[in-house]
C-alpha cells in the first residue's frame, strides 16, 4: 500500500499538471460534434450516470462536453431541507473529513493536517474560525458539479489562490501534506443570520480547468497573484439550495462554520452526500 501511495504521489509531483489542464479544456470545450458526444456518451456508460434526473437529457442539446459535465438536474431531482435552523449539503459528493477545528488546525488525513490560514490565505479571516468546524466533502467525476448555498447567506469576499492542481483523491489526502492550501482555490466568505459568518471553499483539482461563479468572478489559474473582492455593497443574498457556482471537473469543497451548531451524529469520513440534504441544526 505505501509503494502505491509513493508512485501516486511522486507521478502526480513529476507531471505537468497545468499543461495537463490545458489540454483537456481544449477538448472538453471542443464543439465538434462527433467528439463532444463520443465524449459524453463515453462518460454517461463509464460513470453510470443517472440521465433520469437530468434537466435536459438529449446529449444534442449540449454544445460541449463541458456544457454536459456542468449540467443542471431537473427541478425535482434534488429538495433541499426546509428548516431554517439547518445547514444543508451545497453539493454531491462524498465526506471526506468532518468535525471541530482545533487550535487552527483541519484534519486532512489520519497523521496530517493543515491551519486555517493556509487554507483561506487572510489572517482575519482565519481568527473567526480557529475553534470552529469545518466539512471536506469531495466530488467524483461522477457527481453533479454544481455548488449551491447551503442556508441563507450575504456574500461577503472573496480571495482566489491560483496555486496548484494536485489530484484530490482519498490517495493523494493521506500522502501530499497540505494539499488544501497547495491547489488552486476561491474562498468565499459568507454572512448568515442563524449561523454567523462561514467560509465555502471551491478546491480546484488535476483537470480542473476552471471555477466559475453565479456572480461571475475572474478566477483562472493564469492569474499568479492572489486575487481580493469585496462584494459587501453589492448585497448578493442567496437563499439556501441557491445555485453559488461549479467546477468543469470533480474537486471538493470545504465549508467553515463558527461553533453554533452540531453535525449530524450519522455523518463520518465516506458518508455519501445529496445536495439539499440536512448536514447539521442549530443547538443555541
Amino acid at each position: 500500500m505505501k509503494i502505491k501511495l509513493y508512485l501516486i504521489v511522486n507521478i502526480q509531483r513529476l507531471l505537468p499538471k497545468h499543461l495537463l489542464s490545458k489540454l483537456t479544456a481544449i477538448v472538453a470545450e471542443s464543439q465538434i460534434v462527433w467528439l463532444k458526444n463520443f465524449l459524453i456518451r463515453g462518460f454517461i456508460k463509464l460513470y453510470k450516470i443517472d440521465m433520469s434526473e437530468v434537466e435536459n437529457p438529449d446529449i444534442n442539446f449540449y454544445s460541449s462536453f463541458n456544457q454536459f459535465f456542468t449540467r443542471r438536474l431537473s427541478a425535482d431531482a434534488r429538495k433541499c431541507d426546509e428548516n431554517n435552523l439547518s445547514i444543508s449539503s451545497p453539493v454531491d459528493g462524498s465526506i471526506s473529513q468532518i468535525g471541530q477545528i482545533h487550535k487552527n488546525e483541519i484534519l486532512q488525513a489520519k497523521g496530517k493536517n493543515y491551519t486555517v490560514e493556509g487554507l483561506v490565505g487572510c489572517e482575519d479571516i482565519a481568527q473567526t474560525f480557529h475553534m470552529g468546524k469545518f466539512a471536506t466533502i469531495y466530488l467524483s467525476p461522477s457527481n453533479y458539479h454544481r455548488v449551491h448555498a447551503p442556508c441563507d447567506c450575504k456574500l461577503i469576499k472573496t480571495c482566489y489562490f491560483s496555486g496548484d492542481v494536485y489530484s484530490v483523491n482519498t490517495e493523494t489526502c493521506l500522502t501530499i501534506p497540505n494539499l488544501f492550501t497547495r491547489n488552486e482555490r476561491l474562498v468565499c466568505y459568507f454572512r448568515s443570520t442563524n449561523f454567523g459568518d462561514f467560509c465555502l471553499i471551491f478546491v480546484g483539482a488535476l483537470l480542473v480547468r476552471g471555477i466559475e461563479t453565479v456572480w461571475k468572478e475572474s478566477a483562472h489559474m493564469e492569474n499568479r497573484l492572489p486575487q481580493y473582492n469585496s462584494f459587501e455593497e453589492k448585497n448578493l443574498l442567496f437563499k439556501k439550495g441557491e445555485e453559488l457556482g461549479c467546477f468543469k471537473y470533480g474537486s471538493t469543497v470545504i465549508l467553515l462554520f463558527v461553533p453554533k451548531f452540531q453535525w449530524l451524529k450519522n455523518l463520518t469520513s465516506g458518508t455519501a452526500l445529496r445536495m439539499g440534504e440536512r448536514i447539521a441544526l442549530r443547538t443555541e
